[in-house]
């Protein structure tokens, strides 16, 4: 990540469009396929250095939390729309096969936090 330019360099002074998302637009969202089947809900993004979002980590499978696996899939993945009411929808081209058989995601120990 490159250093700051001047101050004006480090606030955001852009509008807020339509198009935008915020984090928490994703974060705890349910995500389904195409074929309108919840998948699991996003738990954590994964960000790089630049602050581009890399994949979200999507909880599938299981019961409450028990037996549940994670996966990270890549953010360019997800469509994000809104549904009638304005509410996110986030919708990945994948079917419940594919994400059982998917590499689990496992954080290494440099991002576990204390």
């Amino acid at each position: 990540m490159s250093a700051p330019g001047p101050v004006t360099d480090m606030f955001y002074s852009g509008s807020w469009m339509p198009s935008h998302w915020r984090a928490s637009d994703a974060m705890g969202q349910a995500v389904y396929n195409r074929a309108n089947e919840k998948i699991g809900d996003v738990e954590e993004l994964l960000i790089d250095g630049d602050g581009r979002i890399l994949a979200a980590v999507v909880g599938v499978g299981g019961f409450m939390g028990i037996g549940e696996q994670k996966v990270a899939v890549t953010y360019r993945s997800f469509q994000m729309t809104r549904d009638q009411a304005g509410k996110t929808r986030l919708v990945v081209d994948i079917d419940k096969e594919a994400l059982k058989n998917a590499p689990a995601y496992k954080p290494t120990d440099l991002m576990k936090r204390s």
